[in-house]
């Protein structure tokens, strides 16, 4: 019987250990399909609010910046508006007041509130788009906030 070389035996493991991987792996698993629906969400969260939005107020456009400090600005019918915002326990709700002149913030006494408790549609909310009734005083209009494409 013949000896086997190194050469022979080293060749034939490695074959062997390439065969085995190949079985052991398989093909690769698919990568998971993403969600179609990313923006509908059962809960908002604040990061969801930070960024660049439309609100609409009784059908008109008022751009408006939320900071992820809780920082508020728009323009509302040619005119600035500032304060902050914030959401908690399902309800958004923003301060602020109309910056006449804008190296001087306004008076504490000038500010208002509102808040809004979205609607959600068949159970979820659309954190591209968020709808509902605004309430400030006694008062409620339809709002919405529309994220800034």
């Amino acid at each position: 019987m013949k000896k086997a070389s190194l050469w022979d035996v080293g060749a034939t493991l490695l074959v062997g250990l390439i065969a085995a991987l190949a079985v052991a792996r398989g093909a690769p698993a698919p990568l998971p399909r993403p969600r179609a629906t990313t923006h509908l969400v059962n809960n908002l969260v604040h990061a969801d609010f930070v960024g660049e939005w439309v609100m609409l107020w009784e059908g008109e456009d008022c751009p408006t910046i939320l900071g992820k400090d809780g920082s508020y600005t728009c323009r509302w019918r040619g005119g600035d508006y500032v304060g902050w915002w914030r959401f908690e326990h399902g309800q958004f709700e923003v301060t602020e007041a109309a910056l006449v002149n804008p190296l001087v913030p306004p008076d504490p006494d000038q500010f208002w509130t509102w808040q809004v408790r979205f609607e959600r549609e068949r159970g979820l909310l659309d954190r591209r788009h968020l709808r509902g009734p605004a309430r400030l005083h006694s008062s409620a209009i339809q709002f919405e906030l529309k994220r800034k494409k």
